[in-house]
Order: structure tokens, then C-alpha cells, then sequence
């Protein structure tokens, strides 16, 4: 699907203004751009989850802090949003004067098209409702004390003084200290103190920090465990393994193992159940018939060095007999068959002995150089999904010289 036409513009800004960036302010100024950015994000959040109430005052207090034109477009979209909710004459008018100023201060390209279509749709509004006479002045509020809490992560909930909701929360309070309370399902929770100022509108920011998912991998003892091509250790682990969100490749290898791999999803918080059943290798079933070969060697080695013996044996008493009194010549022609037959067993004891040394030395080669490694997948990994696969994001941002949204992500 291609990417809507008012994104584009949008990514355009950004590039613009990233590369025409000025040099960095005072302290002051980068302390009063930090904290327009803080009200920017969220009113962004209050806009998307339809409170077109607090997504204008956060916006106002963004453009108060930093008056750009794109935090004029961005608070004029809420007003006409809240005039559609709430028919309120006033919420019209300024979404009109936004947009005027918007339209004035950007002149061409960025979101100008679309600030002129408003303007053409809301502007014989505005002049019919002041032709019949009707108020468009903004309802006179009495400065309350409010807290906005919100934070960076979509579906959190927060508390505080005993009020809790979905998150961006707007609670009205007395002037005072208090504590607020975050949760989000894949992050750890926070706790983190505010100050309601009286008669202001105080933006509590509360970043949380994600969970790490956590490998539980189940397999016989000595196996060597790899989580992306990084070792992690050997089994039986001593801890569990906690790992970012997103997709990890484990690899569990062993001598005489086949090695096992797998390419895993993880989110935030979650328990990802590994059971590695390692199987042996072909090369370590055959080490086993080397061994026993090596064995039958080494046995024939030893029957034939006593054969060999035994015929040293026999050769040794024909001698004897020779020595003390005359033998025959067939006991002669037997006492050189002995003789014979001892060095024949001699040589067979060397030759099948050597054989069975070497059958051994290339089993126990075959034994210790039995170690199959897992192949890395190419890098082929997408998103994490710890920051959930939702196509593109679209982060807000002001800067002293503009403001608009940063999006990121494919379509």
C-alpha cells in the first residue's frame, strides 16, 4: 500500500529540518525545547486516542513553549476534531486562526494543502455562526490544577490519588505532592513523583522500562547454548536467560550431537518454553564399531603373541633336546616349523597390535572431533515484535524551527 501523500510531506519536513538544524541553544532554550517536545508527544497521544480536549491544551502548551507553525497545524486538527465532538463556536474559531497563522507562517509545501482544504470547509462556518450573532468567544474556565500523565508505551494505564484510567490521564487534584503509578503489560512498573502546581496544567512524563522475554531451554547436561551466535553457557544454566523482545536464533550444540537450531519470537515478559532433544550424530554411532574394531584387534594381537609364545615354546624344548642327545631328522624338520611358526605369530602380534592402535587413535579422533556447530540463519530478522509489528510508527516532534511527525517503519 502506498504510503498516504501527507506522510510523505511529512518525512520531507523532517529530513529538511534535520539537515537545516541550527546550532543548539542556551540551556535555557534547550530546557523549554525538551519540555515543548514532552507536551507535543502528548497531545499526539491524547489525539489518537480521540481526547481532542487534552490533545489541544497539550498542543497549546507546546506551541506556548515553542510557537512554530507545524505545533499550530497539529493544535488546529485538534480544535476542529473537538468542533465536530462538541459544537462549541469557539472551538471553530480557533481552529480557523491556526490554520490562518499555519498557512501564513509555512507558505508553501508541508501540510499548507491541507490547512487550505480546512480552512475552505470551516471558514463559511465561522462566518455563519457570527452573521446569526452567536458568542465565538472561549468559554472563561477557571484555571484548575490538573496532572496529564502519559508515557511512550500504547495501552498503558496509570494511578494516582486513588484515580486511574487508560493512559493519557487528565486528573483534576489539589496543589500538592503525589505519586504516580504506570503499568503496561510487558514492562516493569513505575512509580514516579509529581507536583500539581496550582491553576496549571502539569505534563507528567513517565518512561517505562520493557520487560526482557526469558529462554527457558530444557536439555541433557554439557550441551553448550549460543543465543544469536553469542555463547551463553553450558547446561545446567545457573540463571535463566533474558533476552531483548523480538527475534533471537538459539543454537544448542554438544560433542557426538547432532546440533539443533531454531529462530524464535519473543515478546516482552514472555517465557519462551524451549525442549532440545539432542540425537547422536552418525559419526558418534560409529565411534562405538571403531572401538569395538580397535577391541578385536587388540585381542587377536594378544592370541597371536601367544601363539607365538607357544610355539617359542616347543622350539625351546626340541632344542634342549638336541643339546643333551641326537634328535631325528623329523623332529628337526618340527623344531624349524616351530621356530617358523613363532615368527609368523611374532609378526601377526606387531602387525594386528599396530592395526589396533591406529583403529583406536581414529576412533578416539573421530570421539573428540565430533563437534557439529549450528549455521547461522543470513540476517534476515525483521522488527522486534517487543515493539509489536504494526507497520509503520509515527513519533512526534518540535524543534525551535519546526515540528511535525517522524515516521518510521515500512507500508
Amino acid at each position: 500500500m502506498p504510503a498516504p501523500r501527507w506522510i510523505s510531506l511529512v518525512c520531507a519536513a523532517v529530513v529538511a529540518a534535520l539537515a537545516l538544524a541550527p546550532v543548539p541553544f542556551a540551556a535555557a532554550e534547550d530546557d523549554k525545547k525538551a519540555e515543548a517536545e514532552k507536551y507535543f508527544r502528548a497531545g499526539e497521544r491524547a489525539y489518537n486516542a480521540g481526547q481532542y480536549l487534552v490533545a489541544s491544551q497539550a498542543f497549546e502548551e507546546a506551541y506556548e513553549l515553542l510557537p512554530v507553525a507545524a505545533i499550530a497545524f497539529s493544535t488546529a486538527q485538534a480544535y476542529r476534531l473537538l468542533y465536530v465532538t462538541d459544537k462549541q463556536p469557539a472551538y471553530l474559531k480557533r481552529a480557523v486562526e491556526l490554520y490562518r497563522l499555519y498557512v501564513t507562517q509555512q507558505k508553501e509545501g508541508g501540510r499548507v494543502p491541507d490547512a487550505v482544504a480546512s480552512l475552505a470547509e470551516l471558514e463559511p462556518q465561522l462566518e455563519r455562526i457570527e452573521a446569526e450573532g452567536r458568542s465565538t468567544a472561549m468559554p472563561i474556565i477557571t484555571p484548575r490544577t490538573q496532572l496529564m500523565i502519559s508515557t511512550q508505551v500504547d495501552g498503558a494505564t496509570g494511578t494516582v490519588a486513588g484515580k486511574s484510567g487508560p493512559l493519557p490521564l487528565t486528573v483534576e487534584l489539589a496543589p500538592g505532592e503525589y505519586v504516580v503509578n504506570v503499568e503496561a503489560e510487558g514492562y516493569f512498573p513505575k512509580e514516579q513523583k509529581a507536583r500539581a502546581v496550582d491553576g496549571q496544567f502539569i505534563l507528567v512524563e513517565v518512561e517505562l522500562e520493557p520487560r526482557p522475554a526469558v529462554l527457558d531451554v530444557r536439555t541433557e547436561d554439557g550441551a553448550r547454548i549460543e543465543i544469536d551466535g553469542r555463547p551463553w553457557g553450558v547446561t545446567p544454566l545457573a540463571r535463566p536467560i533474558e533476552v531483548p523482545a523480538g527475534r533471537h536464533f538459539v543454537a544448542v550444540t554438544r560433542r557426538g550431537r547432532v546440533a539443533w537450531a531454531q529462530e524464535i519470537d519473543a515478546r516482552r515478559g514472555e517465557t519462551v518454553a524451549l525442549r532440545v532433544d539432542l540425537q547422536a550424530t552418525g559419526q558418534r554411532r560409529a565411534v562405538k564399531w571403531v572401538w569395538i574394531g580397535a577391541g578385536v584387534l587388540a585381542v587377536a594381537a594378544g592370541g597371536a603373541g601367544l601363539y607365538a609364545l607357544g610355539e617359542q615354546g616347543k622350539a625351546e624344548d626340541l632344542d634342549e633336546l638336541r643339546q643333551t642327545s641326537s634328535i631325528t631328522a623329523a623332529q628337526l624338520d618340527e623344531y624349524v616349523a616351530h621356530r617358523g611358526n613363532r615368527d609368523g605369530g611374532v609378526r601377526a602380534m606387531w602387525g594386528l597390535g599396530i592395526a589396533s592402535v591406529a583403529t583406536a587413535t581414529v576412533g578416539t579422533l573421530m570421539y573428540l572431533f565430533d563437534r557439529p556447530t549450528a549455521e547461522m540463519p543470513p540476517p534476515s530478522f525483521g522488527p522486534r515484535p517487543g515493539a509489536d509489528d504494526a507497520g509503520p510508527t509515527i513519533t512526534p516532534f518540535a524543534a525551535a524551527d519546526g515540528a511535525g511527525l517522524m515516521v518510521q517503519g515500512g507500508f
